[in-house]
């Protein structure tokens, strides 16, 4: 696909703090798209306060530096303005490196910092264009692998799983406490 950024620059004006929007920032890492895994690395809350969050920077920079076969990429929600952009003009939520929409990722890793964070875990997933149900529309040989990840030292798979009725539908992978029905 080509670059999103492309489409959604017309419309860029119309939404509150465009910048977080673009990405070349001072840091960022720009790798080669054609690398041999893609990883997009999600903040499921705005961008202001994914990257004002030092563990998903350190992650971010880890995943580019140590791996060269890997592009770590990051997406952020987006504010309501620029998920109406995005919906109104069937749109992708994308990358800020690439500008790739999220379903073109080999894997999809969320940072969740509390339960706050799920339902726009799954609005991030659906602006992607990635199936929510694993009985509707998903497809495992397209869909990225969905990765949760938390900063409470305890492991996000178990803390989704604490109501597993509530999270069943949706395909999580990532070892012996996957959320796979």
């Amino acid at each position: 696909m080509e670059n999103v950024l492309d489409k959604v620059r017309p419309h860029l004006l119309s939404v509150k703090t465009p910048a977080q929007y673009m990405g070349g920032e001072v840091n960022a890492i720009r790798k080669d798209w054609d690398s041999r895994v893609r990883f997009a690395l999600c903040f499921p809350d705005t961008y202001a306060i994914g990257m004002s969050n030092q563990g998903f920077r350190i992650l971010y920079h880890l995943v580019n530096e140590r791996y060269d076969e890997f592009v770590c990429e990051r997406a952020f929600a987006p504010w309501f303005d620029m998920e109406q952009v995005l919906r109104d003009n069937d749109l992708p939520l994308y990358s800020l490196e690439n500008y790739r929409p999220l379903h073109e990722f080999d894997a999809i890793g969320f940072s969740l910092q509390n339960e706050t964070t799920y339902t726009n875990l799954l609005n991030m997933l659906d602006l992607g264009g990635i199936a929510l149900r694993r009985d509707v529309g998903f497809q495992p040989a397209y869909d990225p692998g969905i990765l949760p990840g938390s900063s409470s030292g305890r492991d996000a798979r178990t803390e989704c799983r604490q109501d597993a009725r509530n999270t069943a539908p949706i395909v999580i992978a990532g070892g012996t406490g996957s959320i796979t029905p």
